[in-house]
């Protein structure tokens, strides 16, 4: 499964594949949630509809959607395609369930974070809760998509004492709409191994990356 990371493509704002065979066998709505999915998928577009003119109509697909992290908690999207003149689409949330998308939990709450580091939008805690990563972004309002975008972000690490973050121990600058899609902790035999990794990649020095268009089919 690709979770957290929507991909778009033509005619569509995203959809939810198995890393294996994304194209080829993309996972429904329905295929996540369980069977009574489908009625809630059709009552929120519907609900999504009586927004818009009834002379726009609209189509869904349950194909089309995707899972995103949103402050604090996993949350579902999808779209009603609308025509041109209407708008070409209309976005409306999903209820999402899967055992991955608990809300945020931690020894510090997410709002207690943020009152202390005030563009934090979530956190993600080491195994043992003594560390914890806090993504940080300051948004700006993006008119064309008409809504809040990072305009600049980093990773914030912090090593807390009881409810008091402290000053950071590290921060990564991370570039604008940038942002993790997955955490993983190295623990026990493996923090040596990935420490002798990160140094001889930091030796290396920085991979700039050659893009090449791809082959037309």
């Amino acid at each position: 499964m690709c979770p957290g990371a929507a991909h778009p493509g033509a005619g569509e704002m995203g959809r939810v594949g198995r890393y294996d065979d994304y194209y080829a066998s993309p996972v429904t709505y329905s295929e996540m949630e369980g069977a009574v999915a489908s009625h809630a998928f059709q009552t929120a577009a519907a609900h999504a509809q009586h927004a818009v003119e009834s002379s726009c109509g609209g189509d869904t697909d349950e194909q089309s959607w995707y899972f995103e992290r949103d402050w604090g908690k996993w949350a579902a999207h999808s779209t009603v395609d609308l025509p041109h003149v209407c708008g070409d689409f209309l976005p409306f949330d999903l209820p999402f369930h899967p055992p991955f998308a608990t809300p945020f939990t931690g020894p510090i709450s997410l709002d207690a974070i943020r009152k202390q580091v005030p563009d934090a939008y979530d956190a993600v805690w080491s195994p043992n809760k003594e560390m914890v990563v806090v993504l940080v972004g300051v948004f700006k309002l993006d008119k064309a998509l008409g809504e809040k975008i990072p305009g600049r972000t980093s990773l914030d690490v912090f090593v807390p004492h009881e409810q008091e973050l402290g000053k950071p121990i590290a921060t990564l600058p991370t570039g604008a709409l940038t942002g993790p899609v997955m955490a993983e902790w190295a623990t026990g035999a493996n923090v040596v191994r990935w420490t002798a990794e990160l140094a001889r990649i930091k030796a290396q020095g920085v991979v700039k990356l050659r893009l090449s268009p791809s082959p037309q089919h």
